[in-house]
């Protein structure tokens, strides 16, 4: 069987999202949903990945066995249940005491921590999966061998928090320190002192733009991209050697945080070769020429805070600013790892689906998607049932349904810490907005300001990686959420809009980067935006205004 999460369970709501509680007790606490990082339903098989992640990220972060991470999908999504006993708005139990002294002393030199421990060991529990396809392992240990590297890419996932912890501690003294002295601009102004350095994100937009500026200098840019769609795999030439490099590398993330049926591009790289052909069409200017003007504008910024200062405030700005300054490097490194950990696993289970599929069991290589383990356990068992099929149907027109729903930011108990502030830091969600109804007006909306700037331009609502080529060059992307694989997409932008999330959410970091006007959180986008529409957004006071 499927270790079982006693933490996680599965639950049934209606389209009003008044749940079925199978614990009656859980319907006394609040639970929370993330659409940040968990903007979509899961679908099953997520699902069993989403348990043993949310296990391997209790262990990795010292959180006691006696007080576990409660979560809930419902409906596919996932909701954190407010941990008993710990206060208002807390989610996650303290961690031992030996977990913060080992916190206190990897935040002495985190980068160093990073690349000698933790990224090795996350290397070493992702890396076999790339290449397992299931080859030796007999039909019916399918389910065995997915359960294994569905747990060690969790493993991975777990030791990506661990950092986590630890970034909190580097970058939250300094955060608060601006909070305190800099005002309600505070959160935003710190995150833009931390931001101008080159990290894992703008590597990877970096290495598109160089591989198009090589193809935009062949004699036939568009026969060379042909080429390398017809034998992906091929290093005879100099852009091929180059695509290689860049999929090797970048080409295992998933696209979102919960994506696991979208091929990777290591997989299927036709996205990235459609990218290409708007790169030559029009080559933007190189990423770091913005990613140098974000460190000229962190200088100057830190430089005005300073003279604000003086004596004692001065130097401890100084110190917190310095350790803090690892913060976007460490964050987007950890945040690579994530998306990779759940992209590896692309290879075993479409693998599986295949083995599935000739066997009759299913009729798709992605069904395989929509079988819990230990569905996939008693259909290798019983392969000549069809009732895998039906069930196959039955998830996939359940799964559209859920998946065009927007569900609440809370279910159960009333939120019992500051709703404005979670409405700031997760979007508005099906909930009582924090400012005045009466200043509504059907053409501005309101939302949190994430990266400085106005930028008036063409509105592009694109909520997935595959409609990338919709977006071009200077146009204001609008998306749910961001992970890493979308910053060419940011790059490319003249300005980002999330509906959910706060300033330190991906896109506001990258956008932040690039010195790109954001606003997020306005919550979901509906009819208030139509794609193609003018708009123009204010990433310092967080307001959109329609045309």
């Amino acid at each position: 069987m499927t270790p079982n999460v006693a933490a996680t369970g599965t639950l049934s709501a209606d389209d009003n999202f008044n749940v079925q509680w199978q614990n009656p007790e859980d319907a006394d606490l609040c639970w929370v949903w993330d659409p940040g990082h968990f903007p979509f339903p899961f679908m099953p098989l997520a699902i069993d990945s989403g348990g043993m992640g949310a296990a391997a990220i209790a262990k990795s972060q010292g959180v006691p066995k006696q007080k576990p991470r409660l979560s809930r999908f419902i409906n596919g999504y996932w909701y954190i249940g407010q941990t008993p006993g710990t206060g208002p708005g807390t989610f996650q139990a303290e961690p031992s005491e030996e977990r913060k002294k080992q916190i206190a002393e990897q935040a002495k030199d985190p980068w160093a921590t990073w690349k000698n421990v933790w990224e090795p060991e996350i290397r070493s529990l992702l890396d076999p999966i790339k290449s397992n396809e299931l080859q030796s392992i007999p039909f019916a240990g399918i389910a065995d061998e997915l359960e294994r590297l569905l747990a060690d890419s969790a493993s991975g996932w777990g030791v990506t928090m661990a950092a986590a912890q630890v970034l909190g501690a580097v970058s939250g003294p300094f955060i608060q320190f601006c909070v305190t002295h800099l005002g309600a601009e505070g959160e935003l102004l710190a995150s833009t002192m931390l931001s101008g350095y080159s990290n894992y994100s703008t590597q990877s937009e970096v290495a598109i733009w160089e591989l198009a500026r090589l193809l935009g200098k062949t004699p036939d840019p568009e026969r060379a991209i042909a080429e390398l769609e017809r034998n992906p795999e091929s290093t005879d030439t100099e852009p091929g050697k180059l695509a290689n490099r860049f999929l090797n590398h970048h080409g295992w993330r998933s696209s979102l945080w919960s994506d696991m049926a979208t091929p990777v591009w290591r997989i299927d790289p036709t996205p990235l070769f459609e990218l290409l052909r708007n790169y030559i069409d029009k080559l933007p200017e190189d990423p770091r020429v913005a990613t140098r003007r974000a460190a000229q504008r962190r200088r100057r910024l830190v430089d005005i805070v300073r003279r604000d200062l003086g004596g004692e405030e001065l130097q401890h700005f100084d110190e917190l600013l310095e350790t803090a300054s690892i913060y976007v490097r460490l964050r987007e490194a950890r945040a690579f790892w994530q998306v990779v950990a759940l992209g590896v696993l692309g290879v075993p289970c479409r693998a599986a689906g295949a083995r599935l599929v000739e066997a009759g069991v299913i009729k798709a290589v992605e069904d395989i998607y929509y079988l819990h383990l230990d569905d996939i356990r008693e259909a290798t068992s019983e392969p000549a049932s069809d009732k895998w099929m039906k069930l196959v149907a039955e998830r996939k027109s359940a799964y559209v349904k859920y998946q065009s729903a927007v569900p609440p930011l809370t279910v159960g108990a009333p939120y019992e810490g500051d709703l404005q502030e979670l409405h700031e830091r997760r979007g508005k969600f099906k909930s009582a907005d924090s400012r005045d109804p009466s200043d509504a007006d059907d053409h501005i909306i309101y939302g949190t300001a994430a990266s400085r700037g106005t930028v008036r331009g063409t509105a592009r609502i694109i909520y997935s990686l595959n409609e990338a080529e919709r977006l071009k060059e200077g146009e204001i992307l609008i998306c749910r959420t961001s992970s890493p694989p979308w910053t060419p997409l940011i790059a490319r932008s003249a300005g980002v809009i999330a509906e959910t999330g706060g300033v330190l959410m991906h896109c506001a970091i990258v956008t932040r980067e690039y010195a790109i006007p954001c606003v997020v959180g306005v919550g979901p986008i509906g009819d208030r935006i139509k794609d193609g529409e003018t708009i123009t957004i204010d990433g310092a006071q967080g307001i959109i205004r329609v045309e």
